[in-house]
């Protein structure tokens, strides 16, 4: 009697029967029917689905860039707003770009920065410069240089495109335009000069009785105790560096405060020192006056590294690190030293 082999009813050996001269899809579609009920299609979703995705991600993650500005033609002296727009993920970082060197031809007048909220966890970065014209002629602004910490803590440089701004003369625009006339001449008053006589007189009568009810004053009251030596510019500026880096400002957080005194020590010094309104000045006119009066080379651009941090600090809310504060308080010492009148020298 011949016996024959018998039939396998184990799962494995049932899917081996089935899947013996199929394609690969319709292997899959057997195994995953949920997913591969028609073959091949259901494998061609599955990889389109799996490359694109980090393509729409890195399209979200991508920064967008403009500079755009409020008017195309001015003239002389025209205030003109230059607007800087970066959208970026919420989680990346950006420098500021120091814009004084890109305003050929131009004065920053005054610098403002906001940051608004997007869909998708992204943020929009607007700096708001406002500048004037200096020269007359088509002045190009940019492309302005970024530097820009993405999500993965890559560095990148970012570039802007160029905006180009027709400076014109009010000077030749008066001289076309015939509408444009000249100031009419002084009108002549007669003079009456017994009035103004009169009044000086009334003047002179008032000051010497004010001065004399002070000098009675102070002499009723005595001579006023001296309360100490006067401290020159350099004194002060130096002492007020020494209580600032004693302070706890610093670890309480408070790093806009610390470099917002640490920049005003610096202006009260050098406008006691050198006579200019320093600090009513922006960085770059305080520097290109000081560049005028012959400020020590060596010293001028630790001067400029101090005034722009702070004021990125203030402004673009960039945070130093903490190490950095007493290498520039170091700094602003140095420049006091060196540049204190010969009279106080050691």
């Amino acid at each position: 009697m011949k016996i024959g082999a018998e039939k396998s009813t184990t799962p494995l050996a049932r899917i081996s029967h089935h899947i013996r001269g199929r394609e690969f899809s319709d292997i899959l579609g057997y195994l995953f029917p949920p997913f591969f009920k028609r073959g091949a299609r259901g494998v061609v979703f599955i990889i389109l689905i799996f490359f694109m995705r980090p393509l729409c991600h890195a399209e979200d993650s991508a920064p967008l860039i403009t500079l755009s500005a409020d008017k195309t033609q001015s003239y002389l002296g025209d205030p003109i707003q230059l607007t800087l727009t970066l959208e970026r993920p919420q989680s990346s970082e950006v420098k500021p770009p120091e814009i004084e060197k890109y305003l050929t031809g131009f004065k920053l007048k005054d610098l403002n920065v906001e940051e608004r909220k997007l869909k998708g966890e992204r943020i929009s970065s607007i700096f708001t410069y406002v500048i004037i014209p200096l020269e007359v002629g088509t002045l190009n602004v940019g492309p302005l240089s970024l530097e820009y910490h993405t999500t993965l803590n890559q560095t990148e440089e970012l570039k802007t495109n160029v905006v180009s701004i027709e400076v014109k003369s009010l000077i030749n625009s008066q001289e076309q335009n015939p509408d444009i006339r000249g100031p009419k001449p002084l009108l002549q008053l007669k003079r009456n000069w017994f009035w103004a006589y009169a009044a000086l007189a009334l003047l002179i009568l008032l000051g010497m009785g004010g001065w004399f009810v002070a000098r009675k004053s102070r002499l009723s009251e005595g001579s006023p105790v001296p309360v100490g030596p006067i401290l020159t510019a350099d004194e002060v500026a130096l002492k007020k560096l020494e209580e600032l880096s004693r302070s706890s400002l610093l670890k309480e957080g408070k790093i806009k405060e610390v470099y917002s005194q640490l920049s005003d020590i610096l202006r009260e010094y050098l406008e006691k020192r050198y006579h200019f309104n320093c600090l009513e000045m922006t960085t770059y006119e305080a520097l290109k006056f000081l560049k005028e009066e012959k400020f020590p080379s060596g010293l001028m651009e630790k001067l400029r590294e101090l005034l722009n941090e702070s004021d990125l600090v203030k402004f673009a809310k960039y945070i130093p690190e903490v190490s950095q504060f007493p290498l520039d308080i170091q700094k602003g010492k140095e420049i006091i030293e060196q540049t204190k009148e010969a009279s106080h020298a050691p």
